[in-house]
């Protein structure tokens, strides 16, 4: 053995979006993931034999995370829009005299 310490980083982790549910946070880093990879794969150019990043990497990966938490935001909005409200209905005004069962 060399004598060093064997030194392991355990894998990072995303911290979790103050408001948001376990799910949420799952589906907002998900989404930030996908769009990391493709903010860096269009942010790399490749010539000759090196390779360039036209972008800091820390850069987009905040960028991707505000991107995803922003779609999610307006996500929900939209779906709330669309759900079903309430219908409301005053019981005194129903016949129930008019309901037959023959």
């Amino acid at each position: 053995m060399s004598g060093h310490a064997s030194t392991s980083t355990p894998a990072p982790t995303s911290a979790p979006i103050p408001g948001k549910s376990k799910s949420e946070n799952d589906s907002v880093r998900d989404m930030a993931v996908q769009i990391y990879i493709k903010l860096a794969s269009d942010a790399i150019v490749v010539a000759d034999a090196a390779a360039k990043i036209t972008a800091s990497p820390e850069s987009l990966a905040k960028i991707s995370f505000k991107l995803a938490e922003a779609f999610q935001k307006h996500e929900n909005e939209v779906k709330a829009s669309a759900a079903p409200q309430h219908a409301t209905f005053d019981a005194n005004k129903l016949d129930f005299d008019a309901w037959t069962t023959k």
